[in-house]
């Protein structure tokens, strides 16, 4: 509308005024307005169809038994992309923030075990799928026992598919020794096993942002003070390890 106007004026203060074009103009614009006009109130006429998004399919699972420990993984790529790319584009943008300042100096070892639970805190929203996940799609399994270290080692395969962005940039990213390396994967993994233990235990809803920032701030003064590496991923470990106190948990 702006444009024809603007080419109507245009056209009226030239000296040789072209009256064909500019009706040309306006009767073209007149004819889009009645037709896209008539085509809205033609659809608004009928219900809309409900679109459905197409879902991934893994066809190379199809002939083949998945056992447990892919079910959650398999659920969060089919049922939840955008929380999972979502998630780890963040973290690992903010592990690269991390890491990049601390090589450029001016920080110690405790800078990168902060970014390591602030990763851990950006994916809070997984393990609370996964939490969800378990407690609503798996119920079935909750009335068969398992020993604890099946538990253990089956949540903790999953926690290794999901945290394998994060390993591999604390794998290229750190020029550290052995056991500083092997510190700070064991803190991403504790951390994370914490937070997921923590859905589960909380039973009110509206008190888990709560406990999070609490947590949250607690972490980050016993790094502030210099509380050593094995301090803080047995801590991490105390809430996931509470959780299988009865047989009857996932």
């Amino acid at each position: 509308m702006i444009y024809s106007l603007f080419l109507t004026y245009q056209g009226l203060i030239t000296e040789n005024v072209n009256i064909v074009i500019i009706f040309s103009i306006w009767l073209v614009l007149i004819l889009l307005f009645i037709g896209s006009t008539t085509y809205q109130f033609h659809l608004l006429k009928k219900p809309l169809p409900e679109y459905k998004f197409k879902k991934v399919k893994f066809r190379w699972f199809i002939q083949s038994k998945i056992t447990r420990v892919f079910w959650f993984p398999i659920h969060l790529l089919q049922e939840r992309p955008l929380l999972f790319i979502g998630s780890k584009f963040t973290s690992l943008l903010l592990l690269n923030i991390f890491f990049s300042s601390y090589l450029a100096g001016g920080y110690d070892e405790r800078w990168l075990f902060f970014s390591i639970t602030c990763s851990a805190y950006l994916n809070t929203m997984i393990w609370s799928e996964k939490a969800s996940f378990e407690q609503k799609k798996l119920s079935y399994f909750l009335n068969m026992p398992l020993d604890i270290k099946s538990k253990i080692f089956n949540h903790h395969l999953v926690f290794l598919m999901i945290l394998i962005p994060e390993f591999l940039i604390i794998l290229y990213q750190s020029n550290y020794n052995v056991l500083s390396l092997f510190s700070l994967i064991a803190i991403a993994l504790a951390s994370n096993a914490g937070l997921y233990a923590l859905f589960n235990l909380i039973i009110d809803e509206n008190n888990f942002s709560r406990v999070i920032f609490f947590t949250f701030f607690l972490f980050f003064f016993l790094i502030l003070f210099g509380i050593p590496a094995v301090v803080l991923i047995l801590i991490c470990y105390l809430p996931f390890m509470y959780l299988f106190k009865s047989p009857y948990q996932i």
